[in-house]
């Protein structure tokens, strides 16, 4: 697994690919840790290149999407794959985030702007 970030505007873009599970949270944790800003900081998590994750990054990204929204920011996951958009849907964890279908819709007012695709 291997995930890049980069920003694009105002929203800093992870994109993890491969087998996104236990093994890589804490990289997924530092890797957002070191790009994110104090306040207001909205991610896009792109999940296109991603064929599998379990419930314990599941877990992970809730958790990350909690932290930011406690400082103004927010967390969507952007273009799940096939796969990915299986297992949350199989997991009832869909409707625990805002899903957008590609990482540029993020940005601006994220939460509340998109609704489930």
């Amino acid at each position: 697994m291997n995930i890049t970030a980069r920003r694009r505007d105002n929203v800093l873009v992870l994109q993890p690919t491969g087998r996104f599970d236990a093994h890589s949270i804490d990289d997924f944790r530092a890797l957002l840790a070191s790009n994110r800003r104090q306040e207001r900081d909205e991610v896009a998590v792109d999940l296109n290149e991603v064929e599998f994750v379990d419930e314990s990054v599941l877990a992970a990204l809730a958790e990350a999407r909690s932290d930011l929204r406690g400082s103004d920011g927010d967390l969507v996951l952007a273009s799940p794959s096939q796969s990915v958009r299986i297992i949350l849907e199989l997991t009832g964890r869909f409707d625990d985030f805002v899903v957008v279908p590609h990482h540029e819709m993020a940005g601006g007012t994220m939460s509340g702007l998109w609704s489930v695709a």
